[in-house]
């Protein structure tokens, strides 16, 4: 209709966030006690973890949203559009990457737990392998047909022929699964 800007998108973002949280408290308010006993040693020792975790979360943020800032301010709007739209298609592979990634938290404090760092170094390298080949499949047929993939959802001239940055993207994404295991192992 014309009336979405930057706002209203963000807003729209807000309020699906909120109600899925308010939703998911009604569902489960009564596995929460909420004590003052123990409070600060909770939050002391939740700290020490959490802290680490916290900044990797920012740092990635950060990265996602500063390239595109640098884009912008080295060569201008209509760069930042093509290189998002590039993007677009590489992120194809964050469903796989990021599906994956959910279950590698369990398994590697599984192997750590039941072989120590041994065996969580031995299935890490295990996991990134399986990750890298899923990837990688993705990844050669980004090499094969990015560039018709990119004139196909984005069929204006401006997007033709940019196929090189969709697979220098796309073998960001594969480095990224790369590293997954090792993260998690780390974390």
């Amino acid at each position: 209709t014309g009336r979405l800007t930057s706002v209203t998108a963000l807003a729209a973002l807000g309020l699906a966030c909120a109600a899925s949280v308010f939703l998911w408290l009604v569902l489960v308010h009564k596995r929460f006690r909420l004590t003052r006993e123990g409070f600060p040693e909770t939050l002391r020792e939740s700290w020490k973890v959490g802290k680490w975790l916290f900044s990797i979360q920012l740092l990635g943020a950060l990265q996602s949203q500063m390239t595109l800032w640098f884009v912008a301010l080295a060569l201008g709007t209509a760069a930042t559009g093509i290189y998002t739209a590039c993007m677009s298609i590489a992120l194809f592979a964050n469903p796989i990457i990021l599906g994956l990634s959910n279950m590698l938290w369990a398994k590697a404090a599984r192997a750590f737990q039941e072989g120590g760092s041994t065996r969580l170094l031995r299935e890490s390298i295990a996991d990134a392998a399986q990750l890298g080949a899923i990837v990688g499949v993705f990844c050669i047929a980004i090499l094969l047909w990015g560039d018709d993939v990119l004139s196909l959802l984005y069929p204006k001239n401006d997007y033709g022929g940019h196929g090189d940055v969709v697979i220098v993207l796309a073998f960001g994404k594969l480095l990224y699964g790369l590293v997954m295991p090792a993260s998690t192992a780390l974390a």
